[in-house]
């Protein structure tokens, strides 16, 4: 599974999700019910540049999403939640929604600035009743973004504000549906965009550079950062992300990739590899290096073990010095989807450039188990 940063805070606000076509989705029904839907629903979109409304259309949309804007950094839940429209403001999901705002704004209340406008789309719809489409959005070949809306109607606007908080840049995209003369939100998401400085368009080369020296972790890891930072939101993929993922799809393959995060073999041990991820935090990304070590997970030997793993991270892939900071190790008892229910994984930090390093105190410490689901996590 591809490496993310899973710093995306979505609030599920969509009013559906899931397999589309060009046009619209048909997918999941029978026969006879899809040529009823194409006889009685025909939907048109049409996507174009924000730019190319007029002016009072144009401010109207501007300043909507100004105040959405405001209310997430702000925290405002309840203007939020009056901002939905209403086929997205769904009472069983409120909870989960204010959670959702809150951890929004502990992340953006301390960016910097007023947000400037990566992009901004409206797409005019005519007919039918909702429907799920595929909307391309931007030039031609390749389009900017691609979205999975459901339509029907009512017009529809999607936007990309940019924020600073450093390390980090971050994206907030915002997709609204209009009713009547307001624009309403139906989902949000905020989503890292740039990492000190640079952004998914620097570090796909990188990866390139690496897979040409046939150096396929780091190749792997630089990819799994690009596509990190192209992301926008689950239901609105930029065309970066999408090839982003392909291409650490057939790193991932790879017989180099493979034959270098199975198994390792490190003074005496063997560490059965789980997988390669990313870990942010408010200041810094790590790599995350998930591990059985077939003697058996001794919390003891936690700081002993990451002590190993880390001498043999530094000689084995050089090259990711100073890309990363820190390594966390995180040991697991046995691989997680041999087990049931849930599984209890440790995390031991160690800095690159540095000897052993105590683990700060916190969930992250060796002797604060994390229970994790059996299956392995989303990386």
């Amino acid at each position: 599974m591809p490496a993310t940063v899973r710093l995306a805070l979505s609030l599920s606000l969509l009013l559906g999700v899931g397999a589309c076509s060009s046009e619209k989705s048909d997918e999941g029904k029978a026969p006879a019910e899809a040529a009823e839907a194409d006889d009685n629903a025909k939907i048109g979109v049409r996507c174009r540049a924000a730019t190319d409304l007029d002016g009072a259309a144009r401010q109207a949309l501007t300043e909507a999403t100004d105040a959405i804007f405001a209310s997430l950094r702000g925290g405002d839940t309840e203007g939020l939640w009056a901002s939905l429209h209403p086929q997205a403001r769904r009472p069983e999901a409120r909870e989960a929604f204010e959670a959702s705002v809150r951890a929004a704004a502990e992340r953006l209340g301390d960016t910097t600035g007023e947000p400037t406008r990566e992009w901004a789309f409206v797409v005019d719809v005519s007919g039918g009743v909702n429907d799920l489409a595929r909307i391309t959005c931007g030039p031609d070949d390749p389009p900017t973004l691609v979205w999975m809306a459901n339509v029907g109607a009512e017009d529809l606007a999607v936007v990309s504000l940019l924020t600073e908080r450093p390390p980090f840049s971050y994206a907030t995209t915002l997709q609204l549906r209009k009713r009547g003369d307001t624009w309403r939100l139906l989902g949000m998401q905020t989503a890292p965009a740039s990492y000190r400085g640079k952004s998914a368009t620097d570090y796909e080369p990188l990866a390139a550079e690496y897979i040409e020296r046939e150096q396929f972790v780091a190749a792997y890891l630089m990819l799994a950062i690009a596509q990190t930072l192209a992301e926008r939101a689950s239901a609105v993929k930029t065309t970066q992300a999408l090839r982003l993922e392909q291409a650490l799809a057939r790193v991932e393959q790879s017989d180099g990739f493979t034959s270098a995060t199975t198994k390792w073999d490190v003074g005496g041990d063997e560490f059965d590899l789980l997988g390669l991820s990313l870990l942010a935090t408010q200041s810094d990304l790590s790599l995350v290096v998930k591990y059985v070590n077939e003697r058996g997970l001794v919390q003891e030997l936690l700081g002993r073990d990451a002590d190993k793993l880390m001498d043999y991270v530094r000689t084995s892939f050089p090259e990711l010095r100073g890309r990363f900071d820190a390594v966390v190790f995180e040991a697991y008892p046995q691989r997680p989807d041999d087990a049931e229910g849930t599984v209890q994984a440790y995390r031991t930090v160690r800095m690159f450039d540095a000897g052993p390093t105590p683990t700060p105190p916190g969930p992250d410490a060796p002797s604060a188990p994390a229970a994790l689901p059996a299956a392995p996590p989303p990386p």
